[in-house]
């Protein structure tokens, strides 16, 4: 199904483009598809930094889920349940992020260093609005929240110390959007690249171990940790 959705998004996104080659400034011709060397080059200058970040940030994650199935099924499952609900207002907020990086880009190029500071501001207002509405509700629904995902009453009993750890992390979690934009958008992925092992290995990693194994705060600790380390980048 995930296949066939984007086959589909494809097939829709040539087709458009196909019919507006003069608005955005594309030709299906063969000599297109020649390649530049300076354009490649510059294109994984760019691209392997941020591939390097996202396999260390995914490395990350099966290390503390590894550590977490160690806590058994129950603690296990409200992780999983947990990560779908922090997915939600983070699919939002990262829309907002590549939006505001495409502008950062544009404006940055045009010098118009102005419009890059406004984007930025603008992007971490919408994410406050977003964050802050989603607050509202896991604090005032939590085990509703997660009856979305499961019925375990076990599991159900942990949804309240998922959800304080989960909102913990929020108001890093409005800037660091706008953060990123700024810092993709203008090219400097290494930096990027630099963000995300720290928030991988020396967030992600430690503040899970410290506060979940170290400091003995067990199941929250190990929840506060993951969701701490946002502070980290």
């Amino acid at each position: 199904a995930t296949v066939i959705g984007q086959a589909c998004s494809v097939i829709c996104s040539i087709c458009f483009i196909y019919n507006h080659q003069k608005r955005f400034y594309f030709q299906f011709k063969i000599r297109q598809l020649s390649v530049s060397c300076d354009i490649l080059k510059e294109l994984l200058s760019l691209g392997i930094p941020i591939t390097i970040q996202s396999c260390a940030l995914n490395i990350s994650f099966l290390f503390v889920s590894s550590l977490i199935n160690e806590l058994g099924v129950t603690v296990s499952a409200v992780f999983g349940a947990g990560q779908k609900l922090r997915n939600i207002p983070g699919i939002l907020s990262q829309a907002i992020g590549l939006g505001a990086m495409s502008m950062v880009g544009q404006n940055a190029g045009a010098g118009k260093v102005r419009r890059v500071t406004e984007t930025a501001l603008w992007g971490i207002l919408i994410n406050a609005v977003v964050y802050a509405v989603y607050s509202a509700i896991i604090l005032f629904y939590p085990q509703q929240m997660f009856r979305l995902f499961t019925s375990d009453e076990e599991v159900l009993s942990y949804a309240w110390l998922y959800i304080i750890a989960m909102v913990s992390e929020m108001p890093g979690k409005v800037i660091m959007p706008s953060g990123g934009a700024v810092i993709n958008g203008i090219g400097f992925t290494r930096f990027s690249m630099i963000l995300g092992f720290m928030d991988a290995f020396l967030g992600r990693i430690v503040l899970t171990l410290l506060f979940g194994k170290y400091m003995g705060l067990g199941v929250f600790g190990y929840f506060l940790g993951y969701t701490l380390a946002t502070y980290v980048t």
